[in-house]
């Protein structure tokens, strides 16, 4: 089975559209490049070219990595509480829903406990 390589239209559309400074619509991309539409979308169902695709956005998100690390440190420091929390939460040492289970149990620790309470005072009373 021969190996698939995107063809230059592909190539083409694909840098067109994984380009963040080329803010042109779809359909002006599509025009520069002289591919139809229908062939651009039966391009989107097939998994080579999704794969292809898939596989440059990887390349280009990887290369700004740094950058978006050095962006949130700088945040972080400035004391951005957001930044600082997504900061702790991307190293694992934060874990945001955990702190919201775990203070959930306890909320329901003390309902349980005020209930329990109540119900003996109630007791008392009919005594």
């Amino acid at each position: 089975m021969a190996v698939w390589r995107p063809s230059e239209k592909q190539v083409a559309i694909a840098e067109l559209l994984l380009n963040p400074e080329d803010r042109r619509p779809k359909k002006a991309k599509l025009d520069a490049v002289g591919l139809p539409e229908r062939t651009f979308y039966r391009w989107m169902k097939d998994p080579r070219f999704l794969n292809y695709l898939n596989s440059k956005l990887d390349q280009y998100t990887a290369g700004g990595l740094v950058d978006v690390w050095h962006s949130l440190i700088n945040q972080a420091k400035r004391g951005n509480i957001q930044a600082i929390k997504l900061y702790f939460e991307m190293k694992g040492m934060y874990r945001a829903e955990e702190e919201r289970l775990k203070l959930a149990q306890q909320k329901l620790e003390l309902e349980k406990e005020k209930f329990e309470f109540n119900k003996e005072v109630e007791k008392s009373k009919n005594w």
